[in-house]
């Protein structure tokens, strides 16, 4: 390994640690490529990956113990001698090593994603190995441990399996304390939902409805529907107040009129497919099923996101925006939120960049919810 290559190496990270402290690191980079070349050279890229992902503090004390073992290490391995042959087996480790903390940096930043992949992953193979799928194994545990007339203990059951046991998509108890919030706020007579699910949702809305209002919701996957059906029943809702429609989405919105008795809803929750957001939100417009300040709330619009919904909400004039920021469903440390949208009724005009609130405050032409790109987590 060249004197060259390894300044270029330690410069380059050190470069990349400019923000962090940059006459530090450059001048350790440097320092350690005129001192020994390769052994701290390769101390130092190690030791500025761990400053750029926990600190210059655990860094700088980090890199004094890393820099004593390897020089310790190659004392022991090649005596006397601290130049090392071109093709020496111990430039090999240095090079891996000097990946290390690059792959530190991406297990502490990842690690909540890793473990939602490792569930889901569990989740998948369980259905796989068992004859019963995920959703019967719920509902069992459900009817074991539940009270049966009690939304609010129904829901917490819900929690509790999702935590301990496997994962269930829904909406969960932060947002769904949003949810019921702005439920509440509304006091809507007529409430849909799109995406049924497990019947988590369901409960939630049906828990927090004014008296004498009824809640239409649709499940496209019939194991999903059927399991939700007794989720719904279980907690004290009967058919008066709670109507499960089978079938999906697209073709149910055009119906909901005729068939199901529904002219315009007041409040809209959509917790099905991401991509389907946007075409359900057009098909409930040109159906002329939004009645006037209709709230519609989106769920999931950050983590796996919904940019095109969101772009068309902002850019069509028709609706006032605001981003609820929240953690997805039983992992904190994955940011997500609920979309709410307000129906105006008014035609896109002028610029068409409509109207967002944030915080409480009415916004005009500024994407401050990232609504004008996919947002970025």
């Amino acid at each position: 390994m060249g004197l060259s290559m390894s300044m270029g190496l330690c410069l380059l990270w050190g470069c990349l640690c400019l923000q962090t402290c940059p006459c530090l690191w450059v001048c350790v980079c440097y320092g350690a490529v005129c001192v020994y070349e390769v052994v701290f050279a390769y101390g130092a890229v190690f030791a500025t990956g761990l400053c750029m992902s926990l600190g210059l503090s655990v860094s700088l004390g980090l890199c004094v113990c890393y820099g004593a073992v390897f020089v310790t290490v190659l004392s022991m391995s090649m005596g006397p001698s601290l130049s090392l042959p071109p093709h020496s087996p111990m430039v090999s480790v240095a090079i891996a090593l000097a990946f290390v903390p690059l792959v530190l940096a991406l297990a502490l930043r990842s690690r909540h994603y890793a473990a939602l992949v490792a569930r889901v992953a569990l989740g998948w193979l369980r259905d796989r190995l068992s004859s019963a799928p995920r959703e019967h194994r719920a509902l069992q545990y459900l009817l074991a441990h539940a009270v049966p007339g009690d939304p609010r203990h129904v829901l917490l059951t819900l929690d509790q399996w999702s935590r301990r046991c496997e994962h269930l998509s829904c909406v969960g108890p932060d947002k769904g304390r949003v949810v019921e919030r702005v439920l509440s706020a509304r006091s809507p007579r007529r409430v849909l939902e799109l995406g049924t699910s497990c019947g988590y949702g369901a409960v939630l809305l049906a828990r927090a409805l004014p008296p004498g209002a009824r809640l239409l919701t649709v499940e496209r996957d019939p194991r999903r529907a059927a399991m939700a059906e007794k989720v719904i029943r279980l907690a004290g809702f009967d058919e008066s107040t709670v109507e499960l429609i089978v079938g999906p989405s697209e073709e149910v919105i055009p119906q909901l009129r005729a068939r199901h008795g529904l002219d315009a809803a007041d409040f809209i929750l959509m917790e099905h497919g991401k991509r389907c957001y946007e075409r359900d939100l057009r098909l409930l417009e040109r159906h002329r099923l939004l009645a006037a300040g209709a709230t519609v709330l989106a769920d999931h619009v950050l983590f796996p996101g919904a940019p095109r919904f969101l772009r068309y909400a902002r850019g069509c004039g028709r609706f006032r925006c605001r981003l609820h920021r929240a953690s997805l469903e039983y992992f904190h440390g994955i940011p997500d939120g609920i979309a709410e949208l307000r129906y105006t009724g008014r035609p896109a005009g002028g610029n068409g960049s409509g109207t967002q609130r944030e915080g409480g405050k009415d916004v005009g032409g500024k994407n401050t919810l990232g609504m004008g790109a996919p947002p970025v987590l």
